[in-house]
């Protein structure tokens, strides 16, 4: 099997930057490179057909448009009125007249954001309120960002993931890396 390669490689470096203060950075940042994203993309007369078949697939119910639903084979969100992401789960069995799976695994870099200031440093990146009420665990966006196109997942309290197309990753990583370390920077 290849081995897939991050666009950040040679760039994310192992170690802490910034304004550390007593209690450690405020901000960790890390990638990987064992993403499986497949995008889905449905009629408009089978979309409620494709969305509980892929419910089914993941083991969660499909989430309403912002949420994401997590189950044992994977997560599940719509991206757009007639598209899913199935992020971490197998290949989407898709019936051809139902509508189409394409592999976006290569496509998109995940960069995950953590800790007690991860919400601060991406306020500062992104169009999206990330108060507690307005975006809460589980949460999904699309937005812009940094004069990029990013879809931001809000993971758990202090825990956002960022998916940006690969030819933009090491300029996301670079943006959020140079914002962070008036935090504390821990990179992995």
């Amino acid at each position: 099997m290849v081995e897939r390669v991050s666009p950040l490689a040679g760039l994310t470096g192992a170690g802490v930057s910034g304004l550390v203060g007593e209690a450690g950075p405020g901000v960790r940042l890390s990638t990987r490179t064992d993403l499986a994203l497949w995008q889905v993309a449905a009629w408009p007369d089978t979309a409620a057909a494709v969305a509980a078949a892929l419910g089914e697939a993941v083991g969660a119910p499909p989430p309403p448009p912002g949420e994401v639903s997590r189950g044992p084979r994977g997560a599940l969100v719509r991206v757009s009125p007639l598209k899913w992401w199935v992020i971490d789960g197998p290949r989407p069995d898709v019936d051809a007249g139902l509508g189409v799976a394409l592999d976006l695994s290569h496509e998109q870099t995940p960069v995950r954001v953590e800790g007690r200031d991860a919400a601060a440093l991406l306020s500062r990146i992104v169009a999206v309120d990330l108060r507690d009420a307005a975006f809460p665990p589980e949460a999904f966006a699309a937005t812009g960002g940094h004069h990029m196109m990013l879809k931001l997942w809000r993971r758990g309290a202090e825990r956002y993931e960022v998916f940006v197309m690969r030819s933009y990753a090491r300029e996301l990583w670079s943006a959020l890396a140079a914002s962070a370390r008036q935090f504390g920077l821990e990179s992995a």
